[in-house]
């Protein structure tokens, strides 16, 4: 009867372990750094966040610290100058979509390429609050922002359009 009291209680505290795991991490947002093709040469820089919920959350505006890359709201003109004096926008992000802002890197940043910069923001969900704050964060260089900044796109691989899935192409190698 103990052996079986010890196995019941070794599976609750799993099962307890499992449904943190899935409420804290596994359904948390993607924060990810992302290009896309500028019409003017190089790509545009953009912190992209991905909600994998069922339901809306709230994003507080991503910061980086140090200050050598700003995150704008918006890829014109005023969104960045709101972005350099410090002025944040809350963005509600609807259920399995996902959301970019731009990322300048400051003139500042010469000569410190190589600091690690991090990325990071608040998120919460609608449905329930929880009582502490949760984060999600890049940690990058404004090298590596750099590199991508000037990254070519492999050629003769095409992209598939929004909405549509890859497809693998059997193919055999003759002599």
């Amino acid at each position: 009867m103990p052996t079986v009291v010890a196995i019941g209680a070794l599976l609750g505290l799993l099962n307890t372990a499992l449904i943190v795991y899935d409420r804290m991490i596994a359904r948390r947002p993607q924060f990810t750094v992302a290009t896309k093709r500028s019409g003017h040469g190089g790509n545009l820089i953009s912190a992209r966040l991905k909600n994998n919920l069922d339901e809306d959350i709230i994003i507080d505006t991503p910061t980086a610290e140090p200050r050598l890359v700003v995150v704008a709201n918006g890829d014109d003109e005023r969104a960045i100058a709101d972005a350099l004096v410090g002025e944040a926008e809350t963005v509600v992000i609807p259920p399995r979509s996902d959301h970019r802002w731009p990322l300048v890197i400051r003139p500042e940043a010469k000569g410190r390429e190589q600091e690690i910069v991090v990325i990071k923001s608040e998120w919460r969900d609608t449905r329930r609050p929880w009582p502490f704050r949760r984060y999600v964060h890049i940690k990058t260089s404004v090298a590596e922002l750099n590199r991508m900044k000037v990254a070519e796109r492999p050629t003769g691989i095409s992209q598939p359009w929004k909405g549509q899935k890859c497809r693998a192409i059997p193919f055999s190698i003759t002599n």
